[in-house]
């Protein structure tokens, strides 16, 4: 999970394990990871806890720019939270985010812009204040042509 914060840490030679173990746990606690054995190898995780454990380690080293897509599939709602979080928690500390989802909730809950795609074209921009049901009515009455809406304040 740590392999790929090794540069920035000086390197395994040079900084010992504690910090792997530290950064292991934090990631096993805040985004609700509960296998039956801690110490199996990851690909031995249900779906849900492989998903939240590559979140985790992907958002320890605080990226510059994180593309995401349907992060919050085949998670439990707890740890659903803890995902739509740190990826907004990951854009207020300066990250680039990209978030594909089928999910309009997740998407309302998190971004500060949706753009609804066809075929590779734009049809509509929404940004912010923007509601789920905003995004269901961009989505279903999109027309071809480019709408730009400013949400309501719903």
């Amino acid at each position: 999970m740590t392999l790929p914060h090794l540069r920035r840490r000086g390197g395994a030679w040079w900084t010992g394990t504690a910090w792997q173990k530290a950064e292991t746990e934090a990631v096993l606690r805040d985004f609700q990871v509960t296998p039956p054995n801690r110490n199996a190898a990851v690909a031995t995780f249900s779906g849900g806890n492989q998903q939240k454990v590559l979140m985790g380690k992907w958002l320890l080293g605080g990226p510059a720019a994180l593309v995401l897509d349907d992060p919050t599939q085949a998670v439990d709602v707890g740890a659903r939270s803890a995902v739509l979080r740190a990826t907004r928690q990951a854009a207020v500390d300066g990250a680039a985010v990209v978030l594909c989802s089928s999910e309009v909730d997740d998407l309302a809950a998190v971004c500060d812009r949706v753009v609804v795609l066809e075929e590779g074209k734009v049809l509509t921009e929404l940004t912010r204040p923007f509601t789920a049901d905003d995004i269901f009515s961009a989505i279903f009455h999109s027309t071809g042509d480019l709408h730009e809406h400013e949400g309501t304040d719903r």
